[in-house]
């Protein structure tokens, strides 16, 4: 071959990868509206590891610190947790660059292993755009998918180089990206199993000594890490209990008719969701055996086909006819197989697919679609265009958590999961009716959720309805042993019932599930309320070392110094709380007791009234003892020389949240006198500024409803 006609392939196949790389990057073009959405929180938002080097270290050394021991993905977070801070859109780039190189190199291998130009020129373009790989490109979490694909796929080509040259080094390369990929999501565990299909396919036959003992190695590490995956996702993910007591021959239903589902959904991608409908599996149910022998009727018919005909031909078209019709379908379920429900993975408690299982697993397919869509151009680009447009329009789903959850609801109003998480959001917005209600829609389709049981209970423990929330959390367990943030829920409850040593049994079940410096924190806390300050001091001094920013850690870490007379040091603890978070109540409290006991009664009087204050008006504040926010709002207003209206308004609220009403007006009328206005029970008179307003219209509510000023406000 001339240097030209050289130099005219290189620049044609230059052309042709930048156009997929265009192509990839204009159908994604969207995702930089996209925010976070479901568990873009565990992942990032809120994942203490991403925060320090010693997070840094954890993710791994310590498995249980990230939801899943994937730590190349976490270490990628890090460093972009470091570069750009939570701002999502750097996350959502990384991901459809990863995708795109993915896509690169999707083409070079099927160029590597012979097919003609434009089929792998059409496949890698059908791998970039189809709509199913929507959910790994655009959610942030799925980065799993799209970074394991990138090092699956060059372990892939390194390993058939290997098989070309057979060099020691290469083999090496290939194991290398392999343990990679499988530290990025160890569903690419499957890859030697892929590497003898398309050996078989490209030479007919498969040779003990040359084929299968260099991948031994490969095996042998692929199960170890599926084996940790498995446990992972049994004992800590919560992949346990009934939702996933089935039987050899339900486990199979459930194969056989997701095979059946997401080659329908390759084929026409039409109604994809976050969320699919979970089937009812019934092995007795005779239809439904239709589709795993349906899907073992298709392949012994493509491996017989395969095995029929002539000898091997160097024609690549030749094998892809013989052979490639078999080696696409063998590739495409035994990609799949990690997912297919032999083995737990917590999603299946909501759905049985999820269009993210099928990412790497639709190469086979989607190859097979290319060669045919190959012989007519035209209808293979109109094809490409569509798929774009279609991954387009469906990333909108992807824009923020709310609009995803209102998305899947439509599609499916069975979801309840999406009940639920859009439940979580409307309390977070303040609408807490509209979320008790959709949480209760989402028990209504699925009795016993845990999920939907432990936000009702988050919710009566916001209202100080300690034994409703206390029976939510166990309720919330009973339906799934082991859940992390119910034992925790429950724990920070019964610290509320002054019940410590039930409180440290339900702490120490969440540290036993997940360790996360909010569970030792709490554990300081219940330790020292009984007095065992070694204990406390061994779990605040864990907290700080994984989250040096821990304030509950901080306090009782100052508390500790403090009932040891080492006053100086207690003092400096209080101070850097503060430094850190000024309205913070411990701090301001402790550090204001401190100080009066030293003689410096006006900075401690002070600090006592931003204690009072924010207790007086956050509810949850008060939910261990009511009295508190009184003892410390009558300490400042004593140390007071003349009155102080926002002291005697948080002073006011401390007695209504106590119910002493009268204590309540009198403190009420100080205040408006205060501020200018005018006083008396009914509050008739007439103030002088908004706030003067303001006071008088709680005035006339603790004196007419003998409620709180703020529960009224909220409806309740």
């Amino acid at each position: 071959m001339s240097q030209a006609m050289t130099n005219r392939i290189d620049k044609h196949r230059f052309i042709a990868g930048m156009l997929l790389i265009l192509l990839t990057l204009g159908t994604y073009s969207r995702v930089v509206q996209c925010g976070y959405i479901w568990d873009d929180d565990f992942y990032v938002t809120h994942n203490p590891t991403l925060q320090s080097i010693d997070g840094l270290v954890d993710i791994w050394v310590s498995p249980g610190a990230t939801p899943q021991y994937y730590p190349l993905v976490f270490s990628g977070f890090w460093i972009e947790h470091q570069l750009w801070g939570l701002n999502p859109i750097g996350y959502h780039l990384v991901n459809v660059l990863l995708h795109a190189m993915g896509v690169l190199l999707f083409w070079k291998l099927l160029q590597r292993l012979g097919l003609p130009s434009w089929p792998t020129w059409i496949a890698a373009a059908l791998f970039a755009v189809h709509p199913v790989h929507v959910e790994s490109v655009a959610w942030i979490t799925e980065r799993k998918n799209v970074l394991s694909g990138v090092f699956y796929l060059a372990a892939f080509m390194m390993y058939w180089r290997f098989d070309q040259t057979r060099h020691k080094g290469v083999w090496l390369g290939a194991v290398a990206f392999f343990v990679a990929a499988l530290l990025s999501k160890t569903v690419v565990a499957t890859l030697p199993a892929a590497i003898l299909v398309v050996i078989w396919w490209q030479r007919g036959r498969i040779n003990l000594k040359r084929d299968l003992v260099p991948l031994l190695p490969l095996w042998i590490i692929g199960i170890g890490f599926g084996v940790v995956t498995v446990l992972m996702e049994k004992f800590h993910v919560g992949a346990d209990g009934a939702g996933w007591d089935h039987s050899l021959g339900e486990r199979v239903l459930i194969a056989g008719r997701a095979i059946t589902f997401y080659f329908t959904k390759l084929i026409w991608p039409s109604d994809l969701m976050f969320t699919y409908p979970r089937w009812q599996i019934n092995a007795s149910a005779l239809w439904q055996w239709l589709f795993p022998l349906g899907v073992l009727a298709v392949l012994v018919t493509l491996g017989v086909g395969a095995c029929r005909g002539r000898e091997q031909t160097d024609s690549s078209a030749a094998k892809f006819q013989r052979r490639g019709l078999a080696a696409g379908g063998f590739l495409f379920c035994g990609t799949l197989f990690p997912a297919l429900g032999f083995f737990d993975v917590f999603p299946f408690t909501y759905s049985y697919v999820a269009d993210h299982f099928q990412y790497l697993a639709s190469l086979g397919v989607l190859t097979l679609v290319a060669v045919a869509l190959s012989r007519k151009p035209i209808v293979a680009v109109m094809v490409i265009l569509l798929l774009s447009v279609l991954s387009w329009v469906q990333i909108g789903a992807y824009r923020d958590a709310e609009t995803l959850w209102l998305h899947t609801i439509k599609q499916n109003p069975g979801a309840w999961m999406a009940y639920n998480n859009l439940g979580v959001i409307k309390v977070q917005q303040g609408d807490e009716a509209r979320g008790r209600e959709l949480f209760k829609q989402a028990l209504a389709v699925e009795p016993g959720y845990a999920e939907a049981l432990n936000n009702l209970g988050n919710l009566a423990l916001q209202q100080k309805h300690l034994d409703e929330a206390i029976t939510q959390y166990q309720a919330a367990l009973t339906s799934r042993p082991g859940f992390y943030r119910a034992h925790m829920n429950l724990g920070v409850a019964l610290q509320y019932q002054n019940h410590d040593i039930k409180a440290i049994e339900q702490f120490q079940a969440a540290l036993a599930v997940m360790p996360s410096d909010q569970v030792h924190a709490r554990l300081a806390q219940s330790y020292f309320a009984l007095a065992n300050l070694p204990q406390a001091n061994e779990h605040a001094s864990k907290a700080l070392a994984m989250n040096a920013q821990q304030l509950d850690a901080m306090i009782v870490l100052g508390r500790i110094a403090q009932s040891q007379g080492q006053l100086r040091q207690a003092q400096a603890i209080y101070r850097q709380v503060l430094s850190l978070f000024p309205s913070h109540t411990d701090a301001n409290e402790y550090l204001g007791k401190l100080l009066i006991q030293q003689g410096n009664a006006k900075q401690g009087s002070g600090l006592l009234a931003i204690a009072a204050w924010t207790l007086s008006t956050h509810p949850q504040a008060l939910m261990r003892d009511g009295s508190r926010a009184v003892e410390l709002a009558e300490q400042a207003c004593a140390l007071r020389t003349k009155d102080h209206p926002f002291l005697l308004d948080a002073l006011a609220a401390a007695y209504a949240e106590t119910g002493q009403f009268p204590q309540a007006l009198k403190a009420i009328g100080r205040a408006v006198v205060a501020v200018g206005g005018t006083g008396g029970t009914g509050g008739a008179g007439g103030g002088r500024g908004g706030y003067a307003q303001q006071l008088q219209s709680r005035q006339r509510v603790y004196y007419e409803n003998k409620k709180p000023y703020r529960d009224l406000m909220a409806g309740q």
